[in-house]
Parts: structure tokens; C-alpha cells; sequence
């Protein structure tokens, strides 16, 4: 019962500070019926322990917890997510329901208030919710073996008492349902992102950035649905997406592989617009390269190629498509471990650019032609 007072009383610990979090996925020796059947124990043993939280909040006489329960039921609708965003922060794991109806506003929300609830939202994961190291596992991920319980003389287990057990059980479900619910989270946000509102669609890209950059949680599919704003229809989201994706890259410079990578999926996917692979290629153009990324360097060069021979196969060879692959090669050129027998077979080809192509063209032509003769 005292840690229901220390939460009244103001205990700022997270979430995931109560017990030793579980960094990776974990092997154990519970079957899969068994895990099942501790899922439902756990979702009892949380609900208990957010009735009997919820129940104590209900006849306490703190002013501001009182302010809180009047907002909730009169206030506007700026008010009622205000005083849900507070619950869950000061007690995530004994508002869960709360924190699920604000995950599913994201989706439900009118058009107009799609920011307030984004951004809130994503303030509240990326400040209180989300690990700042590890990622959020699903009960079967934890060791479960743990919750044998030991005896006093058993050093190796940590759960002594059913109490114990318990407790540590209703705290990873509740890591599960945290885990389920940023996935949620995320996946209104796509919808966001496909919204017929302009402005709705920049807000969710937004969004999404700064999620990545905050924390490595759902990183894969925030990176794919980013890369994929790059194709929006209209040019300035898709112009948004590649500066977000800068900035991404600004904050962590390592994700210039996986990030690369994304984007060359993009760019050789059936039916993709041109003027998406523009924006691809120019995003690719303006990567920061320095002397230990010899591989991403190769890579590129060889994505610039393949859309340099389908420019001429298609007669463009005065196409800003055109100015912006001879520009990535210059730039990519000098960190690459590449043999310069790879460009020869392409050499004619840029001779030929030099002399078809339009003055921006022909001058990163030359300047590429200059490069090769003086590395080799």
C-alpha cells in the first residue's frame, strides 16, 4: 500500500526506474500456453492495482488532483487532453486507459486538432514514457524464470513472496500494453500523414522526426514512413520530409547507412513518380560524408550510375535529374574506396553529358572528368 502514498505524495521516479529493466529480449523456459495464462494474471494484478490507485485519488483532497477530475468532465476539449497528459504523467501504469483514449484521438480527432494531441503525445513518450536506452519488450520477452519464486537462501532469484511476483508481473504487462500503445501511436500517425489537410501532413512528418531523433523505439517503421513522405503529392510535404530527414541526420550521423538504404528502396520501387526520385536523389546529394564512410561513398555512386544511364537511355541529358546525379557523384567521389576502372565504362558517357547537357550539367561533368584524371 505505500507505493499507492508515494505515488499520491509525488514520487517522480519513471516508470521503468521500479524494477531493473530487461535490456534485451530474453530466452526462458515458460511454453507458450503458460505465457498466455500469465498475461491474463498480469492484466488482474494491474487492474487491482489501478482500482485501488484510482480509488485513493477519488477521496483525496488535493487541490490540484481536484482540478484534474473538473477538468476531465467540464473543461474544453484543450483542457480534458491537459489533465489526462498530467494523470498519465505522474502515474502511467494506473493510467493506461487513459493514455489509450488520447493515443486513439491522434486518428479521431477533428482536423484542427490533430497538432494539440500530436504534440502532446509526443512530449509525453519521448519525456516520460519511452526507456531512454532500451526498448520496450512484450512479456514473453522478459525473463520469466524469474518469477520462481526462491528461498531465503536462493541468492539467484530476486522474487521471494507472491507479493513480489506479483507486482514484477503487472509491471511488464503493463511494459507490453506501453509497448502496443506507442505502436498505436505511431500507426495514427501514418493516417495523419496520408490526411487531405497539407498542414495535418507536415505536422505528422514532424512528428515523427522528432520521435527518431529522441528515441530508437519503432525506429524502422518511423524511418519508412518518413522516406515515403518524400513521394507525397504535393511538393511542399515532400520538400518538408527531406529536410526532416536532414535534420535526422544532423542529430545522428550514423544512421546515414540505414537512412541511405531506406531511401534506395524508395527510389527503385515500380511506379514512382520522377519527380520523387528527384527529390531522393537530391536528398542523397546533400549527404555529409567524411573519410570513414568509404562504403556508404561506394553505394552511392553506384545509386547515382543507375539513374545516370536510365537519364541518357530516356534522352535527358540537359534533365535537373541529370544535374543532380553529376552533382552526388562529385560529392561522393573523393571519400570512395573505388577503383577507377568502375567509372571508365561510364566516362563516355559523361564526355557526351559535357557537350549535350545544359551549363549546370556540363560544368559537374567537368568537374567529375577533373577529379578522375587527378585521383588516378
Amino acid at each position: 500500500m505505500k507505493k499507492f502514498e508515494d505515488n499520491l505524495a509525488g514520487d517522480k521516479r519513471k516508470w521503468y526506474e521500479e524494477y531493473e529493466k530487461t535490456e534485451k529480449p530474453c530466452k526462458h523456459s515458460v511454453s507458450e500456453v503458460d505465457v498466455l495464462r500469465l498475461k491474463d494474471e498480469a492484466k488482474k494484478y494491474l487492474d487491482a492495482e489501478t482500482a485501488t490507485f484510482q480509488l485513493k485519488q477519488s477521496r483525496s483532497h488535493d487541490s490540484e488532483i481536484k482540478w484534474l477530475r473538473t477538468a476531465l468532465q467540464r473543461g474544453t476539449t484543450s483542457d480534458k487532453v491537459a489533465a489526462s497528459i498530467v494523470l498519465v504523467q505522474d502515474s502511467p501504469k494506473y493510467n493506461l486507459g487513459r493514455l489509450t483514449s488520447l493515443v486513439s484521438q491522434v486518428r479521431g480527432s477533428k482536423h484542427n486538432q490533430y497538432g494539440m494531441v500530436i504534440t502532446s503525445l509526443k512530449e509525453l513518450f519521448l519525456a516520460d514514457l519511452l526507456h531512454p536506452k532500451f526498448r520496450l519488450l512484450k512479456l514473453e520477452e522478459q525473463d520469466l524464470d524469474k518469477l520462481n519464486i526462491g528461498n531465503e537462501s536462493d541468492s539467484s532469484s530476486i522474487v521471494k513472496t507472491n507479493g513480489f511476483r506479483n507486482r514484477l508481473l503487472a509491471h511488464w504487462y503493463f511494459e507490453e500494453q506501453l509497448r502496443q500503445q506507442y505502436e498505436c501511436f505511431v500507426s495514427n500517425l501514418s493516417s495523419v500523414a496520408s490526411d487531405t489537410v497539407d498542414t495535418n501532413r507536415e505536422k505528422a512528418i514532424s512528428a515523427m522526426t522528432d520521435l527518431l531523433i529522441g528515441n530508437a523505439e519503432q525506429e524502422h517503421k518511423l524511418l519508412e514512413l518518413l522516406v515515403n513522405k518524400i513521394g507525397d503529392p504535393q511538393s511542399k510535404v515532400a520538400s518538408k520530409a527531406v529536410f526532416c530527414i536532414n535534420k535526422l541526420l544532423y542529430e545522428h550521423p550514423n544512421m546515414k547507412l540505414v537512412i541511405l538504404r531506406e531511401v534506395e528502396k524508395l527510389l527503385f520501387r515500380k511506379n514512382v513518380s520522377q519527380r520523387t526520385q528527384y527529390y531522393a536523389i537530391c536528398l542523397l546529394a546533400q549527404f555529409a560524408l567524411d573519410k570513414n564512410d568509404d562504403v556508404i561513398a561506394v553505394t552511392l555512386i553506384e545509386v547515382y550510375f543507375a539513374f545516370f544511364k536510365a537519364c541518357l537511355k530516356k534522352g535527358e541529358p540537359e534533365s535537373r535529374m541529370m544535374a543532380a546525379i553529376l552533382m552526388g557523384v562529385n560529392r561522393a567521389y573523393p571519400f570512395a574506396k573505388i577503383d577507377s576502372k568502375v567509372l571508365n565504362e561510364h566516362i563516355d558517357a559523361v564526355y557526351k553529358v559535357v557537350h549535350l547537357g545544359s551549363f549546370n550539367v556540363s560544368l559537374n561533368a567537368l568537374n567529375l572528368l577533373y577529379q578522375v584524371s587527378t585521383m588516378e
